[in-house]
């Protein structure tokens, strides 16, 4: 019979499945995740720097450093941003597998190993709602970005500069929301390990 604790492993390794079956070892992984997650964080912060300097330079009406010119660097950015909170959720997971190895089982972990399967699965793996909303703002602006690298046709400017904010805007509140709740299932399950 499995323990709760084996319980919660397995929820975490079938709900996250890119974190693979860590066959050279948890710790290596963790350092994997990390270097990619730092990588990612790196790269998404060249990104938002850029297109702000690029939205500011096309308002004070600059033309070096254009709005007009950013097609590619949007595209970039829009796989880069969304890929940020699935590498940073990987390493809060890898971290917390490796805390509860070798751990028996507490009272109230079944509790909040529902907890974490409910928010492993409709919270990151299904979140059906964001996928939509996000999808949707993704299409525009990528299709909007070709046709302007392409024809240099400006008209959808200001559509493309707005869609991109909200799409920032819903990856951001939505991996804000997501994280608060599996920090505290988390701290939860190692709070009872660590006061004995």
């Amino acid at each position: 019979m499995n323990t709760e604790i084996e319980r919660r492993r397995e929820i975490i390794l079938s709900m996250k499945s890119n974190l693979g079956d860590l066959k050279k070892g948890i710790d290596k992984t963790i350092r994997r995740f990390v270097i990619l997650d730092i990588v990612n964080k790196v790269l998404a912060l060249i990104c938002f720097l850029l297109l702000i300097v690029m939205m500011a330079s096309d308002f004070f009406g600059l033309d070096s450093f254009s709005w007009n010119d950013s097609g590619i660097i949007v595209v970039v950015s829009l796989s880069i941003v969304l890929r940020l909170p699935s590498g940073i959720y990987d390493v809060k997971l890898l971290r917390h597998l490796k805390f509860i190895e070798g751990k028996q089982d507490k009272e109230g972990i079944d509790k909040l190993n529902e907890k974490l399967y409910y928010t492993l699965k409709n919270k990151i793996n299904k979140n059906y709602k964001f996928f939509i909303m996000v999808s949707v703002l993704m299409l525009f602006i990528f299709v909007t970005a070709v046709i302007q690298a392409f024809t240099k046709e400006y008209m959808l400017n200001e559509f493309t500069k707005t869609a991109l904010i909200v799409f920032w805007g819903l990856v951001i509140f939505n991996y804000t929301k997501t994280v608060k709740i599996l920090n505290r299932n988390i701290n939860d399950v190692e709070s009872k390990y660590k006061v004995q």
